[in-house]
C-alpha cells in the first residue's frame, strides 16, 4: 500500500490500477485496497467503476466513512440527490467533520457539529 500511496503522487494511474488490481486479489478483503481503488476510478471520472469498487468497501466496512462520502458526491454528481443525502447523513455520522459536509449545505441544519 504504501507504494500506491506512494504512486499516487505521480498521477501514474495505469501503474497504480495495476498494483490495486494485484493487491484485491492478493487480500480481497482488505476494504481499503478497494477504497483505493475506488479513489483512482473517481479521479478518472470511471463512476460505474467507482461505485463497484465501493459497494466492495462497504461490504466489508459498512462504517468506511470516505466510502460512503465518495458515494455520496458520486451520486451527487449523477443528480441522484436522496441516495447523495443519504450516503452523506450515515458518513457524517461516523465523522461529523468531513469535508465533503461543504457539498450538501441541505445538512447545516440536519446535524450539529
Amino acid at each position: 500500500m504504501g507504494d500506491i500511496i506512494a504512486l499516487r503522487q505521480t498521477g501514474d494511474f495505469p501503474a497504480i490500477l495495476a498494483l490495486l488490481d494485484q493487491l484485491v486479489v492478493d487480500y480481497p478483503g482488505y476494504a481499503e485496497a478497494w477504497n483505493q481503488r475506488a479513489t483512482v476510478y473517481f479521479l478518472l471520472g470511471n463512476y460505474e467503476q467507482s461505485l463497484a469498487n465501493i459497494a466492495k468497501v462497504l461490504e466489508f466496512e459498512p462504517r468506511h466513512f470516505g466510502a460512503l462520502a465518495g458515494r455520496a458526491v458520486i451520486y451527487k454528481t449523477q443528480g441522484k440527490q436522496d441516495l447523495a443525502l443519504q450516503d452523506m447523513i450515515a458518513a457524517l455520522a461516523i465523522h461529523p467533520f468531513l469535508v465533503e459536509r461543504a457539498l450538501f449545505p441541505e445538512l447545516k441544519d440536519m446535524i450539529a457539529i
